[in-house]
């Protein structure tokens, strides 16, 4: 759901991975605020066990077709910590810090919130919306 206009979106298929039972995909959408397009990236990623680090090159080629002049974000369920993800998606900036996982007595972030282009994220935080995972819920800003 978005109160933004929706420019353009797509599902592209990720492929599923020899450990996993679930195609994964990645939904892309062109979002307009006031005249100041962006791109959104949505993802659930396999477990670094089950080979993510392949759609994560995946998510990259994905990015590269894309308008370099417009910002993007992504954001899910990355099954991922961020030092692997600064390798695996390089040139992405964490906007959103938060023990995310497992709800109950969260230790690790394993959702994120990444940008690239000029956005500022003014405040984060973790909420319980009622599943494994904490929601990683953050404001932002696109200068």
């Amino acid at each position: 759901m978005t109160r933004f206009d929706v420019e353009d979106f797509s599902v592209i298929e990720l492929g599923r991975l020899p450990r996993e039972r679930v195609e994964r995909a990645l939904i892309v959408a062109r979002l307009n605020d006031r005249g100041r397009s962006f791109y959104v990236l949505a993802i659930h990623g396999a477990h670094i066990s089950h080979g993510s680090y392949r759609q994560y090159r995946r998510v990259n080629e994905i990015a590269a077709t894309l308008d370099p002049g417009v910002p993007l974000l992504i954001a899910g369920d990355f099954n991922c910590w961020r030092p692997l993800l600064r390798v695996f998606l390089p040139g992405w900036r964490t906007l959103a810090r938060g023990r995310t996982w497992p709800s109950q007595r969260p230790h690790s972030q394993i959702d994120h919130i990444l940008g690239r282009g000029p956005w500022t994220s003014t405040h984060s935080f973790t909420r319980n919306g009622g599943s494994d995972h904490l929601a990683l819920i953050t404001d932002l800003e696109l200068r």
